[in-house]
């Protein structure tokens, strides 16, 4: 209650008060009395303004039908002034319940009723004593326009002292500004109202046509607004969960764009690397060759066995570069598209593997079905994927044994090639990280077999450039299948950010 003013406290309070004092009033001068059909009216009565204070009526957003006015108006017609008051005191009270009512406006607004309510009852009794009321003499008619204009303006004056205790308005200013609104609304119901007392009066019975209709109405209405509520609920988490996603969308925006110039920054740092690398091994390899040519004069034998160590070494760091540049360029070459035999061109990659594979004691077999086709393919590109995918079967085959290359056709669509070795093998969890540039399965310092972990990177570039896939199965101590699959029709397009489509 901290956000009202002790004035406007202290004005519902009194409004309270009166309102209790007069039904205290109306109690001790009219006691509740009546018959079955009295009890029965009494009921209907009550239901219809719990239902028209609980929900009321909106023809469109923002303006409220006081559709309560009918019952209320309606009861001190046909009731005493105190059974007519428990009418609409019970009407604020049950239409209040499991709506959350702020406990201030809640007490101001029954007695706010009990009093409007209350005085209009009490006048009308001084016009007429007849309970229901009936039409007749012209006092009857006068009691009811006084009873009429008593509840309007008290209800009104009421509402608009609230206004002016809040805003210290003059009342008389702020009564003028809301009256010319309700008064056509109020007299509406009244003549409602009227009518209803009219049929029940002469037809107890009557009250179904009215009580029915309405509470069907008004249970309608209440699960609209149920489902109107759910579904209003439902939209506000919708709107928060796409106000979610909007936002973690654009933090991978975000993160995507810092990755990328960070892959950027990488690729650029590594071309230039390389390039550093290049020029002084260019040199160290032509001087170290000259020496060997005794361009600069006669060796020794032991300075020619170290000449070779340094060449062999030189060269080694070359092919690496090599690789470095060749994974770099992979991302923005276009292929050199012609047809290519497999089974010619696996030949000449394994003929370049034929001495070191005899010192390693490895049988080297190429094997190629007669209904393999040649297929839309880079020579180049293939060559080097294949001397990649070689060079590590012989590599990791330590212990010698059969490394065979097959190429078949699957079907009428794709060829496959499968390289096995009887190497080492790979363990299953490093399967899916095989693939990675720089990737070692053994990463440590004291690793038995050389490389930079680019070969791999390398081949499934250039096996996706041309449409197909590259998987691997290995078991560790016996040996490692890679299978590479072309189309026999490729159509590549490489955007301009070097993927694929």
């Amino acid at each position: 209650m901290a956000q009202y003013s002790r004035a406007l406290l202290a004005y519902v309070i009194a409004v309270a008060v009166l309102g209790i004092g007069i039904l205290a009033y109306c109690l001790w001068r009219y006691p509740i009395s009546g018959d079955l059909t009295t009890w029965a009216l009494f009921g209907g009565f009550a239901i219809l303004m719990t239902l028209s204070d609980r929900y009321g009526l909106q023809f469109r957003r923002g303006t409220r039908i006081h559709v309560d006015t009918i019952p209320l108006f309606a009861s001190i017609l046909l009731f005493n002034p105190t059974m007519a008051l428990l009418i609409g005191g019970l009407g604020r009270v049950l239409g209040r319940v499991r709506r959350n009512a702020n406990p201030v406006e809640w007490g101001f607004n029954i007695g706010q009723t009990l009093v409007y309510t209350g005085a209009a009852a009490l006048l009308l009794r001084l016009f007429t004593a007849e309970t229901p009321w009936m039409p007749g003499h012209w006092h009857a008619w006068v009691g009811l326009l006084v009873a009429a204009i008593v509840m309007f303006m008290l209800n009104s004056c009421m509402v608009a002292g609230v206004v002016a205790v809040q805003t210290s308005a003059p009342l008389g200013a702020v009564w003028l500004a809301e009256t010319p609104q309700m008064l056509l609304e109020y007299g509406v119901m009244y003549g409602y109202g009227l009518m209803t007392v009219l049929v029940v009066g002469a037809h107890a019975w009557g009250l179904l046509l009215v009580t029915v209709p309405s509470v069907v109405v008004f249970l309608t209405l209440d699960r609209t607004l149920r489902m109107e509520a759910k579904q209003k609920q439902l939209a506000d988490e919708n709107a928060a969960l796409a106000t979610d996603l909007s936002k973690q969308a654009d933090q991978l925006r975000e993160a995507y764009a810092v990755l990328e110039d960070a892959l950027d920054a990488k690729n650029q740092m590594v071309q230039n690397v390389s390039h550093e690398l290049r020029t002084p091994l260019v040199s160290i390899l032509g001087y170290s060759e000259a020496l060997q040519d005794g361009i600069y004069g006669d060796l020794t034998a032991d300075q020619l066995t170290g000449l070779e160590v340094i060449v062999r070494n030189a060269k080694g760091i070359s092919y690496q570069i090599d690789d470095l540049l060749s994974l770099q360029a992979l991302d923005r070459r276009q292929l050199q598209m012609g047809a290519v035999g497999l089974g010619e061109m696996l030949g000449n990659v394994a003929a370049s593997f034929a001495q070191r594979a005899t010192a390693a004691k490895i049988r080297l077999a190429v094997v190629c079905d007669e209904d393999v086709p040649a297929i839309q393919a880079d020579a180049s590109k293939l060559e080097q994927a294949f001397t990649h995918l070689l060079d590590n079967a012989i590599k990791f085959s330590p212990n010698g044994g059969d490394v065979t290359v097959r190429a078949a056709r699957l079907n009428d669509t794709a060829v496959q090639v499968t390289i096995s070795d009887p190497g080492i093998g790979i363990p299953a969890e490093a399967l899916p990280l095989i693939y990675r540039r720089f990737y070692q399965v053994d990463g440590s310092r004291t690793r038995r077999f050389s490389g930079q972990g680019l070969g791999l990177a390398i081949v499934k570039r250039i096996v996706e450039l041309h449409g197909g896939n590259i998987r691997a199965e290995s078991q560790v101590g016996i040996g490692t299948h890679f299978y590479v699959t072309f189309p026999l029709r490729v159509a590549v397009v490489e955007k301009p950010d070097g993927s694929l489509d």
